[in-house]
């Protein structure tokens, strides 16, 4: 099952049709005079259990810039295979931050982030951006016990 937030705290099952049907899905053709650029930055490594976020920024776009980016997390390190969670989030003052997603196995997951555009700015779509999430190391330790004879 994949879980795809929205923003206002609208949680949506399903992938990508949920999101087109909402207007928030990349803008394929949004024009404007600004060729914005995105950029993606992720932890690039951990522990099962540890959360994942991605932080993308806008470089070259309006200082007003509005709109969405979709945040799609892969397991697999090449933006590829399956998806293991999605969200969008408003931008504000030129960047946005995923909502956490904690993957239950470990390896590598990868972050693609796009963004939507706006009546100012051109669409855009960060490189992909990978983190490795490694086994924990547990410690293990044992304790003998003796029983005498006659008791239990």
């Amino acid at each position: 099952m994949i879980r795809t937030s929205m923003p206002r705290g609208l949680v949506v099952l399903g992938v990508l049709a949920p999101v087109v049907g909402l207007g928030l899905a990349p803008a394929a053709n949004a024009a404007g005079p600004s060729n914005a650029t995105l950029s993606s930055i992720v932890s690039t490594s951990g522990t099962v259990g540890s959360s994942v976020t991605d932080t993308a920024t806008l470089t070259g776009a309006t200082s007003d810039a509005s709109g969405t980016i979709l945040f799609t997390l892969f397991t697999g390190g090449a933006c590829g295979g399956s998806v293991a969670f999605q969200d969008v989030e408003y931008v504000s003052s030129g960047a946005a931050t995923s909502a956490a997603y904690t993957p239950l196995a470990a390896g590598t997951y990868s972050f693609l982030a796009v963004y939507s555009g706006d009546l100012k700015n051109s669409g855009a779509t960060a490189a992909c951006a990978s983190v490795t999430l490694s086994k924990t190391t547990p410690t293990l330790s044992s304790s003998p016990n003796v029983t005498p004879p006659g008791t239990s």
